[in-house]
């Protein structure tokens, strides 16, 4: 299966990540401090999908640095 690096391609998970990250002001978290925030504001998102959505941003990140 091939990593989704497309940003646009929106889910109910990877906008929840998303906003995760923003509430937490880009702070440092480890993955299972990701999921205990997501489950704390109602969200139950496995690890391994936490991980995924991670790696697709590192990934989005670096191809938009490499275009710089």
């Amino acid at each position: 299966m091939e990593l989704q690096n497309d940003l646009n391609y929106h889910t109910g998970q990877r906008d929840a990540l998303t906003e995760c990250l923003k509430r937490n002001n880009g702070n440092a978290m480890t993955a299972g401090e990701i999921s205990a925030d997501l489950e704390k504001n109602g969200y139950k998102i496995g690890l391994a999908t936490i991980y995924r959505n991670l790696e697709a941003m590192l990934h989005h990140i670096a191809n938009v640095l490499v275009d710089i």
